[in-house]
């Protein structure tokens, strides 16, 4: 199994396929345009409803607490024929974003960017929110997109956490979360800088300008990344919450419940993938093995046509990338786990109290069983040495019988 030290040393190996350039001679002249970041994706419906809006400025405020030191420009623009233009991320800016009523009119789409005052000049971190309006656009997904440069790990656990904080207040349609290899606002100039990313970097979500219509036929989430996130649609899809987590757990993700929502993670690190290293990342296959059912088949193309005849992911190349894990086998490692018909599907989180006694069993504590009765308050460390949540699973008769006998 990979570790951090294994992973980051990868990272820092080939980081300058993904720091990418232009010369002098360029128009806008040189400058960055395109930079490993980590990003993350989340889509959902009902971004007209009053209910859902009435959250955004909270969310808006809190993510800028944190992350507000990476952005100097942006816009929010209420009307949908009003012309964007970004400027600097100014105090009455802020202010503006903050204000409830600024969210209220539900007759209006809203489209909200945080990044850098000349987006087209540099690539650029970016925030950005985009709620559709109550008659025109109210089937389409409404987005939030987050994209940091890469700079360590604790940037990374911020950014995390922030992602959960989302998910706990709005129930989402489906969302990914890992590594990208970002780039400018003018994205569709420079997008053949990503197509070796996609061939050789598994890891990376190719994600930049365009927004893949997967509310549309056939239904499905666009693929797995190092954080997964499934509504509620998708879970009753895979079975239902119970069956789905122990699904997971058995393969040795890790498993959140955040609001209404499933956010399955890849391992305790997120990985760029090399193909180049094998065994390619256990967790990431595991993702794609469990999932693969509610993956989609056909996207379209993650790319517009190429403005300099090179290659660029069109719609057989999209949807090779989609099936970009099927080829590698599920590892020992995420199958020794006990099969997830052990269990009755009732579970127990530290600080919970036990509803039903009996024995149960926690994968993430090297399958340690206890024996919990009615009332117990369960007690311990609630996440793992790895990072993974500490859940208990209660055993059925049966297995709880042959463990007694050994």
């Amino acid at each position: 199994m990979l570790t951090q030290e294994q992973i980051l040393n990868n990272i820092a190996e080939n980081i300058h396929y993904f720091e990418v350039r232009t010369d002098a001679d360029d128009p806008w002249g040189e400058r960055d345009i395109m930079k490993l970041s980590i990003g993350c994706t989340l889509r959902f419906h009902n971004g007209h409803k009053p209910e859902i809006r009435a959250l955004m400025p909270q969310l808006v405020k809190s993510f800028y607490d944190q992350f507000g030191q990476y952005f100097t420009g942006g816009y929010m623009v209420n009307k949908e024929s009003q012309k964007i233009k970004t400027g600097k991320l100014t105090p009455k800016l802020l202010e503006k974003c903050f204000k409830p009523e600024t969210w209220q009119n539900i007759e209006e789409p809203i489209n909200l960017n945080f990044g850098n005052p000349d987006p087209d000049a540099t690539t650029g971190n970016q925030f950005s929110i985009w709620l559709g309006d109550e008659y025109t656009r109210w089937d389409y997904l409404s987005t939030i997109r987050m994209v940091i440069y890469y700079e360590n790990f604790e940037t990374i656990k911020l950014w995390h956490t922030f992602i959960k904080q989302v998910c706990q207040t709005i129930p989402v349609h489906s969302g990914y979360g890992g590594y990208l290899s970002s780039l400018p606002s003018q994205w569709y100039s420079y997008q053949e800088h990503q197509t070796p990313i996609a061939y050789r970097f598994y890891g990376c979500e190719i994600d930049d300008g365009l927004d893949v219509p997967i509310n549309f036929p056939p239904l499905g989430i666009k693929g797995i990344n190092w954080l997964t996130i499934l509504g509620p649609a998708f879970i009753e899809q895979m079975g239902g919450v119970d069956k789905l987590s122990q699904e997971a757990t058995a393969l040795d993700l890790g498993v959140e419940h955040a609001g209404e929502n499933l956010i399955l993670q890849a391992g305790p690190y997120p990985d760029i993938c090399d193909k180049q290293i094998l065994p390619m990342n256990p967790y990431y296959v595991a993702a794609n093995h469990l999932l693969k059912p509610i993956r989609k088949t056909t996207i379209g193309s993650l790319h517009m046509d190429s403005m300099t005849g090179k290659a660029v992911l069109d719609t057989a190349a999209s949807d090779e990338w989609l099936r970009r894990f099927d080829q590698y086998p599920l590892s020992n490692a995420t199958t020794s786990q006990p099969a997830p018909n052990r269990y009755t599907g009732r579970t127990l989180r530290v600080g919970e109290t036990c509803t039903s006694t009996g024995w149960y069993e926690a994968l993430h504590l090297n399958n340690r069983r206890e024996h919990f009765t009615v009332g117990q308050v369960i007690e311990g460390e609630p996440i793992s040495a790895h990072g993974q949540p500490i859940v208990w699973y209660e055993l059925t008769p049966e297995a709880a019988q042959q463990y007694l006998k050994r």
